[in-house]
C-alpha cells in the first residue's frame, strides 16, 4: 500500500469521525430534547447550511481541491516557422500575434504556463524528429522575448522560440491553450450541497409540525 493510499484513508477516516463526534454529539443531546427526527433534521439542516456557504466561497475562490487547471497544450515543434502547419505562424513573431504584457499579473501567468507547456514537450520533439537543431533539452532554452499570444474565435494559440544556449541555432513551438474547468467540481459540489440543504428545511418544516400536533393532541383528546 503507497502512502498516498495510506494519507487518503487516514483522511477520510479522520473526516468520518470528526462528523461522528461533533455533528453526532449534538445530535444525541438534542434527542433528548426534541426527538430524534426533528433533531436529525435540525442538525441537517444546519450543517448543509455551513457547506452551502463553505461551497459559496469555495466555487469563486480556489481555495480547496479544484478540477482541471489551465495548460498549454503542444500542437507542433519545428526547427524553422515555415514548417509549423498552421497559416498564421507565417506572421510569427510579428503582428497579429501579441507580445505577452508582463505587467498584466494574469498574462503573465498565462505566459509562464506557455514557456511551461512549451518546455514539457521538447523533449518529446526532439525524440521523435521534429526538432534537428538540438540533440538535447539541455541545448536549448526560451527566448521570453519571443513569447507570443494570438486569439482566433474562442482559441488561443501560443508560440514560443528556443535558442541555443550556446552557439547558434533556433526552433519553435505551436501551442494550444486549454482554460481547464478548475471551479467547475466545487459549483457542481455547491449544487448538490443547496439541493439538499433545501430539502432538509422542507423535511424540518413537516418536522416540526408534527412534533407540535403531537405535543397539542393530548390536551385536545381531553376536551
Amino acid at each position: 500500500m503507497g502512502e498516498t493510499t495510506i494519507i487518503f484513508i487516514e483522511g477520510i477516516a479522520a473526516t468520518a469521525c470528526a462528523i461522528i463526534v461533533f455533528c453526532g454529539s449534538i445530535w444525541l443531546l438534542l434527542t433528548l430534547v426534541t426527538g430524534a427526527r426533528l433533531a436529525y433534521f435540525i442538525v441537517a439542516s444546519v450543517t448543509f447550511g455551513v457547506l452551502v456557504i463553505l461551497g459559496v466561497v469555495w466555487s469563486l475562490n480556489p481555495l480547496g481541491p479544484v478540477g482541471a487547471l489551465p495548460k498549454w497544450n503542444p500542437v507542433q515543434y519545428a526547427d524553422t516557422v515555415d514548417k509549423i502547419n498552421f497559416g498564421p505562424a507565417s506572421s510569427y513573431p510579428d503582428s497579429p500575434w501579441q507580445p505577452i504584457n508582463k505587467n498584466d499579473v494574469k498574462e503573465a501567468q498565462k505566459g509562464s504556463l506557455l514557456e511551461s507547456g512549451g518546455s514539457a514537450g521538447f523533449g518529446d520533439a526532439i525524440n521523435k524528429g521534429q526538432v534537428t537543431v538540438f540533440t538535447t533539452t539541455s541545448q536549448g532554452l526560451i527566448n521570453s522575448d519571443l513569447d507570443r499570444f494570438l486569439d482566433q474565435g474562442s482559441t488561443t494559440y501560443g508560440m514560443v522560440t528556443f535558442k541555443a544556449v550556446t552557439g547558434k541555432g533556433t526552433s519553435v513551438a505551436l501551442l494550444k491553450y486549454d482554460p481547464g474547468n478548475a471551479l467547475g467540481p466545487p459549483r457542481q459540489l455547491t449544487g448538490l450541497f443547496v439541493g439538499l440543504f433545501v430539502l432538509h428545511l422542507f423535511g424540518l418544516s413537516r418536522a416540526e409540525r408534527k412534533a407540535r400536533r403531537a405535543a397539542t393532541a393530548p390536551e385536545g383528546a381531553t376536551t
